[in-house]
């Protein structure tokens, strides 16, 4: 019944975080320069000492790429509008990194920043009335206004979680028990954890979260102090069914730059400037909503690694941040076995692209997430000898109908229009030790995929191709 999660929000987390990994696309010739050695020794083919005297000056050209043309089957139409202007004395590196744990030393850094001396007590599995409450209301919205979020099986079946959610109120305790824990990393499976929270002058719930390689090598430190007790993260908007209705902060996307460079500062993560804002987005949580009916929004500031003093791209459109409560209620409906069918446990994602992410609202920092955090092992080369654009235009008009020919359907039309093209560095990461990566010039390809039913039309701005600068293999997410 359950592969439907939480709500509209958990159902954009389990899609996930993708890792960033080169596939094999056999369809094409030019897809055949896997080797991580090659591309290192096709990327030192150049820089002379005259070019390291020339990269001080900046020697700007503009690049352009206009095409149109169709699959075999003319139901995947491509229309390319693309043009970048590089700076063609930027030193683009290769970059080899290796991932890190967090620390109690940590642990008791971002707490002395986020929750001060206040006690820290330990998270627990109980449920509570405000717990049912929250789920029946999403429940019910869903329902009503959101069916497209739930798949077909749980149309048939959420009437009945509805009737059995009601009944466990009857029993439903007012609030969890408070156990009073020391801030310190326990073992877990393969990893360490750690879950608690403490109540704050505003008497909100600020909860901390650590994972370190407990799950698929995972590693992430997440903090919470979310003004809706039941409210559990926020996900970017989006990738919500329903966005249209929004009620913007009051403050700017800038001044959220603010606070967040504020809380950097105060944590000492950028003291070296190894992170740099890559974007600023939009997230809510649909348990945050008002009573105008309006979605209630922050802002996400993304930081991600600087390499060489270029911020590294953003390669994943899917940033979450949560408290651990999310699946409480069906967590606890698995292990009564009162719902048979409940899928309690998500997808166990590889999550190893490094961001941190700042959650701002009107009323300060509403969450944080440093995920996957790295350390620079090697730069394997300085400046990249990078692919000739005309043998990049050939790849894009090949790949751009490969990457999406999974997806079509003979009786459905489709249209890609591509229009931002961007180079820059994206992580790559090593098959053989999951822990480690490598920064790789890549080029980003954007644009609008829109897929015609009979009855219906779903347009999605998402990047289309990113590929390797370098040796022109495809770089995509592993979903």
């Amino acid at each position: 019944m359950r592969k439907r999660l939480v709500s509209a929000v958990v159902l954009v987390i389990v899609i996930g975080i993708g890792i960033v990994v080169c596939h094999n696309w056999q369809s094409s010739e030019l897809m055949i320069k896997k080797d991580k050695n090659y591309m290192i020794e096709k990327a030192k083919q150049t820089a002379s000492l005259a070019e390291a005297e020339d990269r001080r000056i900046v020697k700007l050209r503009k690049y352009s790429y206009q095409d149109a043309f169709s699959n075999k089957k003319k139901n995947l139409k491509v229309t390319l509008d693309l043009s970048a202007i590089i700076d063609e004395n930027m030193a683009y590196p290769i970059t080899k990194v290796e991932q890190r744990v967090f620390t109690n030393e940590d642990l008791k850094e971002f707490q002395d920043v986020f929750m001060g001396k206040q006690k820290v007590y330990k998270t627990t599995k109980e449920l509570t009335d405000s717990d049912i409450i929250a789920e029946l209301q999403c429940l019910a919205h869903q329902k009503l206004t959101d069916p497209s979020g739930i798949e077909g099986a749980d149309r048939d079946s959420i009437g009945e979680e509805i009737k059995l959610l009601q009944k466990m109120m009857i029993t439903a305790k007012a609030k969890e028990t408070a156990i009073e824990t020391k801030l310190t990393l326990e073992k877990i499976g393969n990893g360490t954890y750690f879950s608690g929270y403490s109540i704050g002058k505003d008497h909100r719930k600020q909860y901390l979260v650590v994972e370190n390689q407990c799950k698929s090598g995972k590693v992430s430190l997440s903090y919470t102090n979310l003004t809706n007790a039941a409210d559990y993260g926020f996900a970017d908007l989006n990738l919500i069914n329903d966005h249209k209705k929004k009620k913007l902060p009051e403050i700017t996307k800038n001044e959220a730059k603010k606070k967040a460079n504020e809380l950097m500062d105060q944590l000492h993560i950028n003291d070296r400037g190894d992170y740099g804002i890559i974007q600023v987005r939009e997230a809510t949580s649909n348990r945050q909503g008002r009573e105008d009916g309006k979605e209630a929004i922050a802002y996400n500031v993304i930081y991600t690694r600087k390499i060489s003093g270029i911020t590294s791209n953003l390669s994943t459109d899917r940033l979450f941040v949560d408290n651990g409560n999310r699946t409480k209620v069906y967590d606890f409906l698995s292990r009564t076995n009162e719902i048979s069918t409940v899928t309690a446990e998500m997808d166990q994602i590889k999550d190893r692209l490094e961001t941190i992410c700042i959650y701002v609202d009107d009323s300060g920092v509403v969450a944080f997430k440093w995920n996957a955090p790295s350390v620079i092992l090697k730069q394997e080369v300085e400046k990249s000898s990078l692919l000739p654009f005309e043998q990049l235009k050939e790849i894009i008009k090949k790949m751009v109908l490969v990457v999406k020919a999974s997806e079509l359907d003979d009786k459905t039309n489709y249209t890609i229009h591509c229009d931002k093209l961007e180079l820059g560095l994206a992580k790559i990461d090593d098959k053989k030790d999951e822990t480690k990566g490598m920064y790789v010039p890549v080029w980003n390809i954007w644009g609008t995929y829109t897929i015609k039913h009979k009855k219906s039309t779903v347009s999605n701005y998402e990047k289309i191709l990113t590929i390797n600068a370098v040796d022109g293999s495809v770089i995509t997410e592993e979903e």
